[in-house]
């Protein structure tokens, strides 16, 4: 409203000067655009003040209509004094952009035809032009939004929610959710949001003749998954399924939309939370379902989710002194549909008693509810589309702590009927398996209390653990390990992606065990670099070297030859060469990189290769090849953006390419330690990770291969325990499970999904590791495969497990037992070491590596003339 009076207000100022017609247009101009000149400098004072004061703002539309009616000089003046607003690019351009046009405007104004004469109708039009084009602008960004809403709307994905029977309390994480969607939502760039809208989140509460009801989500589908994601860590028991259709097709006899009594901001207020939880009085959603089932018929609530533009939601924010944390602001319809008058009431009245601080939610206006009714079969197609409808319905204005106490989940309280919850089946535990003092480090236990797990007999045999965060996986590989990582005689390998799933195993390491930490957040005193060990033959090294490669950059290089080729030309070179072994101390993947791309270093590696040796005529071959640019961009490109992926972060390149390498042999074969690895799935994306769990896994190989020559009695046993492991699923992981028996290997995974393994590896596992438990499954796929195997229980069952409750399948006297349910098992006296071991081990600054500088071998000029392929003999 503040906009439209202030331009009124400009309008009424035009008439007053339309009406001193004894002005020439010169004097009424140039009096025109002083005026308005010191308004817009005026204003911009009185912003800045009134941001100093954290008080009411003028809006940004109000300096853009100033500036288009003339001010734009004094605006930009005000701008240049004050420094106000100066880092909001954006709104500079668009002042900039307004005085242009002004001043085109006004340049014609003053052209010599107008000069001393006075100013009839069509010239005062003129000043009008700038209204004009803003409400062009307005129209035209409004008519581009309705249509990319009408786009995303085709293409929305329903999901219905399946309430659990458990008790769960209202966090305060619901606060976040809505932060966190009102950031998806939105586009990338402010400018954005002006061409194509905002994206749109619906949630809606459904009864259909028969009593049943239900609760629908609905949102994009590219963003629905990660929506869902976000609330599990919310809702942890909840369950969600995809449906095809959640609102049926006949239009309804009742309808109406909700409105605030009064103006939206004196319903602003603070919410409490205490102990993480939030403080209200009423859950909405157990009212709304109450009144349902109290009334008969047909009916539903729907509320869509709209964000406001960044920029309006800025301002509001700055007006209203909204905290960050919950102050992200919604435009919301509230749609209320039934079939009978009365369940419409019951309903409107139920949202007359929400507690919105000075404020009421209360039915529409008669006006807005005729007009409507005119349009009920263009308002009923955007129900069923869950999209926002721009003039057909009043919009209430929430925040996000707002948002947080409306839209809750109905409690475990609520006693209504047609509402589906979900529970697991009970299963006994089988004969013959080890349970309580049997158990050597249990792992589980029953609802009657029974502690179950691997006993002396079967610790040999490995342990495969599946399920997403949240279900309990990390607690379970830790707690299964517990039992290796006490041993003072053996040693262990743990991979992690997060560094507080790493420190949730390495609580299980008692204070007597050696521990080194390689974090590639904070790079320190070793390194991966399993391409330094010049004892490993070179023909098993590029094997194992191009299978780092593969789950993660298998799809990006064509030709592994190159890896190959530039791996042994390095190492042959060093080998004859005692400039090439000063130059490269140690090979890492900065030196195949330089290979690749660096033709002079490749013309002074294919001079230092003996001349009838294979890898040289491997390279001289490509010499003219690889100055085409075609064959280049198209075999040695990916590759080299390959290797930029991996290098570009300074603390990944010291991690991969440090200078001094963990000696595995010596800490896990002598010195009996355990060795931890964070690999930051999430700060440098899934390929590096699992590319830098591969290269550790692979250094591990080299290292304890040669106890397969060792007796038994000599050897040392080896733990390995990996999480997230889906994506070291390579060679070298297959070769190093093959062999495990002779190397005194014990493995114990844990995966998100069954289907994160590549195929081969499948079969392979389901054959080494005999043993499993299966969380609660997030997708039907995994749901299904696990029933199709396991007879006793149905996709249902793995979709609805409880928050830490799991399929326990175990192997006992060389038979598969039946499966049956457990609660994941957390010993917390076990578990006492994590702050130990990070305040004595876990590196807490990044330490000062430098890492082996890349030299050219000073080995003269080149000379190309004896770079040709010689004839083969016949």
């Amino acid at each position: 409203m503040s906009n439209v009076r202030f331009l009124v207000f400009s309008l009424f100022a035009h008439l007053g000067g339309m009406c001193q017609s004894m002005l020439t247009s010169e004097n009424f101009l140039l009096i025109y655009y002083i005026v308005m000149s010191l308004l817009g400098f005026s204003l911009i004072i009185l912003d800045k003040r009134q941001a100093e004061k954290e008080s009411w703002r003028i809006s940004e539309s109000a300096l853009l209509i100033t500036s288009l009616l003339g001010g734009g000089i004094g605006t930009i003046i005000g701008i240049a004094l004050t420094r106000h607003r100066i880092q909001q690019i954006h709104f500079v351009i668009k002042i900039l952009l307004t005085s242009l046009v002004t001043g085109a405007i006004s340049y014609y104004l003053f052209s010599q035809q107008f000069v001393g004469k006075k100013l009839d109708w069509i010239h005062y039009l003129w000043i009008l032009i700038p209204i004009f084009v803003y409400l062009t602008i307005h129209i035209l960004s409004y008519c581009l939004r309705l249509y990319f809403f009408m786009q995303a709307s085709r293409n929305m994905k329903r999901v219905r929610v399946v309430l659990p029977r458990t008790k769960e309390e209202t966090s305060a994480e619901i606060i976040h959710f809505f932060d966190f969607l009102n950031n998806i939502l939105l586009p990338t760039f402010s400018w954005q949001y002006y061409v194509f809208g905002a994206r749109f989140f619906s949630w809606e509460i459904r009864m259909d003749q028969n009593g049943a009801k239900e609760i629908y989500l609905s949102a994009p589908s590219d963003l629905m998954d990660l929506i869902m994601k976000n609330l599990r860590t919310v809702y942890i028991h909840a369950r969600f399924e995809s449906v095809e259709d959640a609102v049926d097709e006949r239009l309804p006899n009742q309808f109406r939309q909700l409105q605030f009594e009064r103006h939206w901001s004196y319903s602003l207020r603070t919410i409490e939370v205490k102990d993480g939880k939030l403080e209200h009085k009423k859950n909405l959603a157990d009212s709304l379902l109450q009144i349902l089932d109290e009334l008969e018929g047909e009916g539903g609530i729907q509320f869509i989710l709209h964000p406001l533009s960044p920029d309006k939601q800025l301002d509001q924010q700055t007006r209203n002194r909204l905290s960050k944390i919950g102050g992200s602001i919604y435009d919301v319809e509230i749609r209320l549909f039934a079939s009978n008058a009365s369940l419409l009431q019951g309903m409107i009245a139920t949202f007359g008693e929400v507690d919105v601080a000075n404020n009421k939610i209360i039915s529409e206006k008669l006006l807005r509810f005729k007009i409507r009714e005119w349009f009920r079969n263009i308002w009923w197609s955007l129900v069923k589309l869950q999209a926002p409808s721009f003039l057909l319905g009043p919009k209430l204005r929430f925040a996000s702590y707002q948002l947080a106490l409306l839209l809750q989940f109905p409690t475990s309280n609520l006693r209504v009927r047609g509402i589906s919850r979900f529970q697991h089946r009970r299963l006994p535990i089988p004969q013959g398996l080890p349970t309580g003092d049997e158990v050597n480090s249990p792992i589980a236990v029953t609802e009657e209390g029974v502690r179950v797990g691997l006993n002396d007999a079967m610790w040999g045999q490995n342990l495969l653990v599946v399920g997403t965060n949240g279900t309990g996986k990390t607690t379970t590989l830790g707690q299964h390990a517990s039992h290796w990582l006490a041993r003072e005689d053996e040693g262990a390998l743990i991979i992690s992606s997060q560094a507080h799933d790493l420190m949730n195993i390495l609580q299980f390491v008692p204070d007597y065990k050696k521990v080194y930490i390689i974090d590639m957040d904070h790079p320190g005193e070793y390194g991966i670099n399993f391409l330094a060990n010049d004892e490993h033959p070179a023909e098993m090294m590029i094997e194992d070297f191009i299978s780092i490669f593969d789950p993660p950059f298998a799809g990006k290089i064509k030709n592994m030859d190159f890896l190959q080729q530039a791996l042994l030309g390095l190492r042959k070179v060093r080998e004859v060469s005692p400039s090439w072994k000063k130059a490269v101390p140690a090979i890492d993947l900065r030196h195949i990189k330089e290979v690749l791309s660096n033709e002079k270093y490749r013309l002074h590696l294919i001079q230092a290769l003996p001349k009838d040796s294979p890898i040289r005529r491997f390279w001289i071959e490509r010499i003219q090849l690889m100055r085409n640019p075609r064959y280049y961009v198209t075999n040695i490109a990916p590759i080299i953006n390959v290797f930029d992926r991996l290098l570009t972060v300074d603390r990944v390149a010291k991690t991969l390419c440090h200078p001094r390498t963990i000696h595995l042999k010596k800490a896990l074969l002598e010195e009996k330690a355990v060795v931890a690895f964070q690999c930051g799935r999430w700060d440098y994306g899934i390929d590096v990770s699992e590319f830098a769990g591969n290269m550790l896994i692979t250094l591990l190989y080299h290292s304890i291969l040669h106890q397969r020559e060792l007796e038994p009695e000599d050897r040392v046993n080896i733990n390995l325990i990996l999480d997230d492991a889906g994506g070291y699923a390579t060679r070298v992981m297959m070769m190093l499970m093959v062999r495990a028996w002779k190397i005194n290997v014990k493995a114990a995974l844990a995966v998100h999904s069954w289907f994160d393994l590549p195929e081969g590896m499948r079969i392979f596992l389901n054959i080494v590791f005999p043993n499993k438990m299966i969380f609660r499954s997030h997708h039907q796929e995994d749901a299904e495969h696990w029933s199709n195997w396991l007879d006793l229980l149905d996709a249902d069952d793995f979709l609805h497990f409880k928050h830490h409750y799991a399929c326990l399948w175990l192997k006992a006297d060389s038979e598969q037992k039946d499966p049956f349910i457990v609660r994941a098992l957390y010993e917390q006296e076990k578990a006492r070491w994590g702050k130990f071991h990070f305040d004595r081990s876990w590196p807490k600054t990044e330490q000062p590596v430098k890492l082996n500088p890349i030299l050219l071998p000073n080995l003269g000029d080149i000379d190309e003339s004896n770079m040709y392929s010689p004839p083969l003999k016949k």
